[in-house]
């Protein structure tokens, strides 16, 4: 069993997390908050197979062998219960390219699938899909608000949009639109938040959220997914793929206009039935 709470510092070995900011800042009693650095020791596994790898004296680019699949396959039958084929496999780098490999992939099947973009297109990887999808691709510039609303246009028009941007930028910056221009009408439109709680680091304060998923939950008509790492991500960019807005249910609606009836009561003002 691998110990979690092993102390294992990192100070004074030219760490970028941790020695930056003493040797940048002189600040000597900081503890940063950037996650995409790990603090744990390296499972005695893993320092296994990199000594084996080392044994070989050429160090390049190499494919995944049938060994790293058949490891995949394995880990999904024993700790989800699913059944995984190798060509099933779509394997990347982390969770904004499982984003992308998604979104190629519903955009080849489903030509009324548009992406838009905030001036984020290298971050959020969707500059990949610009290139080979170029009339379906629109970079609307540091203006999430405005993105919200052409997204909804397009829904009104048949469209599906996926506004990517990063999670700050679309549940803050552009929160009023998708309130009113995409909740509110119960438009078909996908918003794809990237880089999202503390996740991206030394961009500092702007740029971190830990208050998006409060705001998209207390929205109507709003389905909310949070992801953890590239499976999980491709999983929920095919989901809700599937929804639609017929497919909310009467008993959703209901209890929305029964809440907004509930607000009018408790602030005085007559609800004609």
């Amino acid at each position: 069993m691998y110990q979690f709470d092993q102390v294992c510092s990192r100070l004074h070995t030219s760490c970028t997390k941790w020695d930056r900011y003493e040797n940048r800042y002189q600040l000597h009693d900081v503890i940063p908050l950037w996650v995409a650095d790990m603090d744990f020791a390296c499972m005695p596994q893993i320092k296994e197979a990199m000594a084996k790898r080392l044994q070989h004296p050429i160090y390049g680019y190499t494919d995944p062998s049938d060994d790293v699949y058949q490891a995949i396959i394995e880990w999904e039958k024993r700790r989800h219960g699913i059944t995984v084929k190798k060509e099933e496999i779509v394997l990347n780098t982390g969770v904004v390219y499982g984003f992308y490999a998604l979104i190629e992939m519903l955009v080849k099947e489903n030509e009324k699938v548009i992406v838009l973009d905030a001036d984020l297109a290298t971050a959020t990887k969707t500059e990949m899909f610009a290139k080979e999808f170029q009339d379906r691709f629109f970079d609307m510039g540091i203006a999430e608000a405005n993105m919200m609303g052409v997204s909804a246009g397009l829904a009104t028009c048949g469209k599906i949009p996926y506004a990517s941007t990063f999670a700050v930028f679309a549940a803050g910056r552009a929160y009023d639109q998708i309130r009113n221009s995409i909740c509110y009408p119960n438009l078909n439109v996908k918003i794809c938040g990237t880089h999202a709680g503390i996740t991206v680091g030394e961009d500092g304060a702007t740029h971190q959220m830990i208050e998006d998923l409060s705001l998209m939950r207390t929205l109507p008509n709003m389905t909310v997914m949070c992801t953890s790492d590239d499976v999980q991500t491709k999983w929920a960019v095919e989901e809700i793929a599937k929804i639609k807005m017929e497919d909310l249910n009467a008993t959703t609606l209901e209890a929305a206009v029964e809440m907004i009836k509930g607000s009018c009561r408790a602030m005085g003002v007559t609800v004609v039935e």
